[in-house]
């Protein structure tokens, strides 16, 4: 028992690294989920360290397409072990509401940013299309409505 409470403690403070702030390093490498916090330490003769210059297909310049889509993919994957253990319950239609709204509102950035579903993450869409079976495939039905939500307008 005091094994499993230490590894939830340890899990949530990693969660909190991640998602908070730039602490987490291994390796010389930060790894954070904003792309702002994974800028390296200054260099050794004092000079600022060069700025992080994010990826083409980063979200509006804040977060990598990979941690967007994992992101997604792990929270469609709990929606979807929650519809498996709970059955439909009220529980269960809260965790699956988080995968719907984020899918919901990327598919609409892709849309208008101009571009291909699911940036080609391929195997993040096809797990959370196969997490997602349990709660009635929602996130990517979501994900697809903001995609195609006004896109004729946008693209003519």
């Amino acid at each position: 028992m005091v094994g499993v409470v230490l590894a939830v403690c340890l899990a949530a403070a990693a969660c909190f690294a991640y998602f908070r702030t730039s602490y987490l390093k291994i390796g010389g490498r930060i790894y954070s989920f904003w792309i702002a916090r994974t800028q390296p330490d200054p260099l050794p003769d004092g000079s600022p360290a060069p700025p992080v210059i994010p990826p083409p297909d980063s979200y509006r310049g804040q977060v990598t397409a990979d941690a967007q889509w994992w992101l997604m993919a792990v929270a469609s994957v709990c929606a979807g072990v929650s519809a498996l253990v709970l059955g439909m319950s009220g529980a269960t239609l809260g965790v699956a509401a988080l995968p719907v709204v984020l899918l919901a509102g990327t598919g609409f950035i892709d849309s208008y940013d101009g571009f291909p579903i699911a940036r080609r993450r391929w195997v993040q869409l096809a797990l959370i299309v196969v997490s997602s079976i349990p709660v009635f495939l929602l996130p990517p039905i979501a994900y697809l409505i903001g995609y195609y939500l006004d896109g004729p307008r946008r693209r003519s």
